[in-house]
C-alpha cells in the first residue's frame, strides 16, 4: 500500500500500462490502463497532469483493440468508448459542444467539432476506433440471425466481407 495521492499513483498505472503493452501483455494493460482511469476519475484525479486521462482512455482502447478476437463485447463497446472520449478531452481548442449528435431523422451520426478536431490531429487513432466499431459487424450478424432475420444478417455478413476485403486485420473476426 502506498501513501501517494491518486494524482500521483495515476501515472505509474499508466507508465505500466505503455510498459506491458510492449511486452505485448495486453491484458495486464488494459487492467493498469483501467486503474489509472479509475484514479482519475477519483477525488484527487483532478490534480493529475491533464494528459493522463487522454493517455489513459487511448492505451485502454488500443489495449482492447490489440486483443482481437479475445475482446468480449462489452470490451469492444468500452474501447469505442475510450476512443470518442480521448477525442473529446484531448481536443485543443475549447468547445461548447462536445457531446455527439444526431440528426432530427436519426439515419446519420454527425460528429461534434471536438471530435472532428480530435480526428484530424490524430488520424491513427481514428482509424484504430474504426477497426473496434467493425467488431459490431459480426455480433449484429449474428443476432439477426438468432431472430430470423436473415437478410440483414446477410447485409451484416457481406458489410464485414467489405472489411476483410479492404485490409482490416482478420484477426478482429475470429
Amino acid at each position: 500500500m502506498t501513501h501517494q495521492g491518486g494524482d500521483e499513483i495515476v501515472g505509474l498505472y499508466r507508465v505500466r500500462g505503455d510498459v506491458n503493452m510492449e511486452l505485448f501483455q495486453r491484458k495486464d494493460a488494459e487492467a493498469d490502463y483501467a486503474m489509472a482511469i479509475q484514479y482519475l476519475e477519483g477525488p484527487d484525479g483532478y490534480k493529475a497532469d491533464p494528459v493522463e486521462l487522454p493517455l489513459s482512455r487511448l492505451g485502454r482502447a488500443r489495449a482492447v483493440r490489440s486483443l482481437g478476437s479475445a475482446a468480449t463485447p462489452t470490451q469492444a463497446l468500452q474501447a469505442s468508448n475510450d476512443y470518442e472520449i480521448y477525442f473529446l478531452i484531448s481536443q485543443e481548442d475549447n468547445y461548447d459542444d462536445t457531446t455527439i449528435t444526431k440528426s432530427s431523422s436519426g439515419d446519420t451520426t454527425f460528429f461534434s467539432e471536438a471530435i472532428i478536431d480530435g480526428i484530424q490531429r490524430n488520424p491513427y487513432a481514428a482509424w484504430e476506433w474504426g477497426m473496434v466499431e467493425q467488431v459490431a459487424h459480426r455480433l449484429v450478424a449474428n443476432a439477426f440471425e438468432e431472430i430470423g432475420d436473415k437478410p440483414r444478417s446477410v447485409i451484416c455478413s457481406l458489410d464485414r466481407g467489405l472489411d476483410l476485403a479492404s485490409g482490416l486485420d482478420s484477426s478482429v473476426w475470429r
